[in-house]
């Protein structure tokens, strides 16, 4: 039985193994797993744990469950490969249908029950193993994934900016080749931002280069000097596109408009009163959320203000850590139970005036994960205790997304509701000449008027349809 389970331990690593070989940028975690690894070794003794309580529990049926070729089956290491997978839990059921396919059971012979016995107790002796702890606890697993896919973006960004600079580099000599021919005395270095010169009291040119900005800045030229330059640089010179940007405004300094519902929801959340902001999507309720943290201290002092987007957030202890982590850091890294967690939470709420700005606030009641304890405390922090107000936004009034149920309180009766309309006509036009003003770039009235018109003030489709006018302007330059 040693070699059988010690075969099993080597498919699920191998598998897991499989899975890492997808994320380049994790090799050293997956290199690790090779060879007689810690955490090989770490799985072959939960797994023959888990053996041992099984047999104690259903001795007639571990013979048949078991067996070499079954569990060699890969579609079986797979699904035992979930307990060590984020975000994935492992299906008894399926593994019974893979049983009675193996030995052509009658489906009247279910043992999905005893299955999901033997998948218990295989994630409570996996949890106890310290050197499995990269894949149990799922938040720091899943946050080497986050960094993995930041580092390969930020590789791709840095690709991109290497690529711009040699063709600038390619634009100073060509203008520098032309300059040559007209003014001997012009000094023109490309690799670093050094300024270009001419001796204007001789009667040349004096061309400037900003380091930071790419700006070229001609003084006392005669037109002459220059045509050839400045055909150079029109052939290359595009201006960036201020309407390209997509999802959530993260700069407070490019967010426009909405003063009006701002001041609603200052008014009310500094009165305590939580709200539900509902619209639909791309109408900015995630910018507007994200501008009321980053303004937290000119409207709120008094509170511990905290922005949390759901959509990152992986389950009801994850929940807790976040808030956790802002409001005491000491208790960062403590592993809990959803109890725990709960518990902890209260603790570090009491006394406290907090503001929790939930983004993407569906995710509360569409995942297995959160249960409907944390819907129990957020209410009883609310009503109860009265140290929690929450600014949740939604596409859907929260009755459809928190039904009352008859083991939980209606969470949506904490909230008052307000709606997101879309821009009205003043703030499109804020909006548009807010982006504009960087790049000299003008929309007249009539085309601002025919953008409000077609959209409806729509934000996400006002974006897209100043980004295709301003592409068609300035391809006309």
């Amino acid at each position: 039985m040693e070699l059988l389970l010690g075969a099993l331990a080597e498919a699920i690593i191998t598998i897991l193994i499989e899975d890492l070989s997808q994320r380049p940028r994790l090799a050293a975690l997956r290199d690790k797993l090779r060879g007689d690894s810690p955490e090989k070794l770490a799985l072959h003794y939960a797994l023959a744990q888990s053996y041992r309580a099984f047999v104690a529990q259903y001795p007639q049926l571990a013979h048949a469950f078991f067996d070499q070729h079954f569990l060699q089956q890969p579609a079986v290491a797979g699904e035992l490969a979930k307990l060590l997978t984020p975000q994935q839990t492992p299906d008894a059921a399926t593994l019974a249908q893979l049983w009675q396919a193996q030995f052509h059971a009658p489906p009247a012979l279910d043992i999905a029950n005893e299955l999901a016995f033997f998948l218990t107790t295989l994630a409570d002796a996996i949890q106890s193993q310290p050197a499995l702890k990269p894949f149990t606890d799922s938040r720091a697993f899943a946050q080497l994934y986050l960094i993995a896919e930041r580092a390969d973006r930020q590789i791709d960004e840095q690709q991109r900016t290497n690529h711009h600079l040699q063709a600038i580099h390619q634009v100073l000599a060509e203008v520098a080749r032309h300059l040559a021919v007209q003014l001997a005395q012009v000094q023109i270095q490309s690799d670093g931002g050094a300024v270009m010169q001419g001796d204007a009291s001789a009667g040349q040119d004096v061309v400037l280069r900003d380091k930071v900005t790419n700006v070229y800045n001609f003084f006392d030229r005669p037109p002459s000097a220059t045509t050839a330059a400045q055909s150079v640089l029109s052939s290359f010179t595009r201006l960036t596109n201020p309407f390209t940007s997509r999802g959530r405004i993260n700069d407070p300094q490019l967010f426009a408009g909405r003063q009006r519902i701002l001041r609603e929801l200052q008014q009310a959340l500094a009165n305590g009163n939580s709200i539900a902001l509902i619209g639909a999507s791309e109408t900015g309720k995630s910018s507007l959320l994200y501008y009321l943290y980053h303004t937290r201290q000119d409207w709120l002092p008094s509170h511990a203000v905290i922005y949390l987007d759901l959509q990152g957030v992986i389950d009801e202890i994850d929940f807790c850590a976040e808030i956790l982590q802002v409001l005491d850091p000491l208790q960062q890294g403590k592993q809990r139970t959803g109890k725990e967690a709960l518990r902890a939470l209260k603790q570090a709420m009491r006394g406290r005036k907090v503001l929790l700005l939930m983004d993407e606030v569906e995710r509360l009641a569409q995942r297995r994960d959160f249960t409907a304890r944390l819907q129990d405390l957020l209410r009883a922090l609310c009503q109860e205790e009265q140290t929690l107000t929450l600014l949740a936004a939604c596409e859907h009034p929260l009755d459809r997304i928190f039904p009352p149920s008859h083991d939980t309180s209606p969470l949506h009766n904490v909230f008052s509701s307000l709606d997101l309309p879309n821009f009205t006509a003043e703030e499109t036009v804020a909006f548009l000449r807010h982006r504009l003003a960087p790049t000299g770039v003008t929309f007249d009235e009539q085309e601002i008027w025919g953008i409000w018109a077609t959209t409806g003030g729509h934000p996400g489709q006002v974006q897209r349809t100043a980004e295709a006018l301003f592409t068609r302007k300035v391809g006309t330059r």
